[in-house]
């Protein structure tokens, strides 16, 4: 009897892989980013003021989704005060820049680092609610600092708010505009490809069983809510300055 060889199928792949896009759409997809960013680049240089700005406060808009997207969307947990953190950072800049006198680029590290503080300090108590009280808490947080910097005078300047030193800075608040939210897209994108990412999705679509699975949800929650709010913090910043004027009732919108 002749012996026939054994056809073992062959073992699917890891579940880890990641799927790899075809060759020519990923070129593709790359060659329209690059097109896209170096479009960004020239566009002061083929405008006027007006159009500057009018991309600029496009660019924040794209920060703000997009960082409240690492929360919201990847998580599950919706935030109705997402804004707070860019009135932290707005402030943050606008009291260095107006009464100590820093360079306005040297602040938006620390406008950033104080919104992540922020986070961090009402992060452990919010989180624990869930839905719409999670959602509501965080817009009745936003009304606290809007009342506080309404009644702070000493420090925010109260309902007259705050006045910088007047500069043309259309051009620089622009690309630093850019950066930023090129770096808020790329942190998505790459939160949307990890591990990190897996994981949030998980406790969006389900916590008790991602808790059950071993999944620290607690501590992932806490690691998005203080990415989300370092971004929103850094543009509102960089809006303060563009504008040189901020009061609370258009910072905490």
């Amino acid at each position: 009897m002749s012996k026939r060889a054994l056809k073992v199928p062959a073992a699917p792949a890891p579940a880890s892989q990641a799927e790899e896009l075809p060759a020519g759409k990923a070129t593709l997809q790359l060659a329209a980013i690059a097109l896209s960013l170096f479009s960004f680049v020239l566009w002061p240089g083929l405008v006027n003021v007006y159009q500057i700005s009018f991309v600029f406060f496009g660019l924040q808009y794209v920060v703000l989704a997009s960082s409240w997207n690492i929360i919201s969307g990847f998580t599950g947990y919706v935030s109705f005060g997402h804004v707070a953190f860019f009135g932290i950072g707005s402030y943050t800049t606008a009291i260095l820049v107006a009464k100590h006198g820093w360079p306005w680029y040297l602040t938006l590290p620390l406008a950033g680092l104080l919104a992540v503080v922020w986070a961090a300090f009402i992060g452990f108590p919010c989180l624990r609610l869930k839905g719409p009280y999670f959602a509501i808490s965080m817009m009745g947080l936003n009304e606290v600092l809007r009342v506080v910097a309404l009644s702070w005078e000493s420090l925010t300047g109260g309902g007259l708010g705050i006045t910088m030193p007047n500069a043309e800075n259309s051009v620089s608040t622009y690309y630093a505009g850019l950066a930023v939210a090129a770096l808020t897209v790329a942190m998505c994108y790459a939160i949307a490809h990890s591990r990190f990412g897996l994981r949030l999705a998980a406790i969006r679509e389900d916590e008790t069983a991602a808790e059950a699975m071993g999944v620290p949800t607690t501590r992932y929650k806490m690691y998005a809510f203080m990415l989300s709010a370092f971004w929103p913090g850094v543009i509102g910043g960089i809006v303060a300055y563009k504008l040189l004027y901020i009061e609370p009732d258009s910072t905490f919108f």
